[in-house]
């Protein structure tokens, strides 16, 4: 599946989560990539990326970023069958610029392993604002960006 980087555009900021198998596979193909940062956090099964002329997975427990304008091609990986991942696309203030500076992949993506007794905690906060980015609140956006 190609999602083109015009729709990216139009969300700005947005919670979600993909649960996909071989029967609902997920791929995202952007050459161009979007104008807002995408964070991705794998749950449990596998996830790939290619990116750089590298092809990396993403394991449970790990974080990666997509800085905005960086090509995305990243889905699940087809061969394991599956992959649970939370993702938000955000648009960051100013402030939080040092938050995001995270250690680079081979591929020159901010990734980062999550450790096992810290992963309840992130899933939680995730969750969280998923529920409250979808809740019928005047400030939803608001609440859900600050779980982010």
């Amino acid at each position: 599946m190609r999602t083109p980087k015009a729709a990216i555009q139009k969300i700005g900021f947005m919670f979600g989560r993909g649960r996909n198998t071989r029967r609902e596979p997920h791929r995202v193909s952007r050459p161009g990539g979007s104008n807002v940062w995408i964070l991705e956090y794998t749950v449990s099964g596998r996830g790939r990326i290619h990116a750089a002329g590298l092809e990396t997975f993403l394991d449970a427990g790990d974080i990666v970023l997509f800085p905005p304008e960086v090509p995305q091609d990243y889905g699940m990986e087809v061969a394991h069958g599956a992959w649970d991942h939370l993702w938000v696309c955000f648009l960051p203030p100013a402030s939080w610029m040092d938050l995001l500076d995270w250690p680079r992949s081979a591929q020159g993506l901010p990734r980062l392993s999550i450790p096992p007794e810290l992963r309840p905690t992130l899933i939680e906060t995730l969750e969280d604002g998923i529920r409250l980015f979808h809740r019928p609140l005047e400030r939803r956006q608001a609440f859900a960006m600050n779980r982010l």
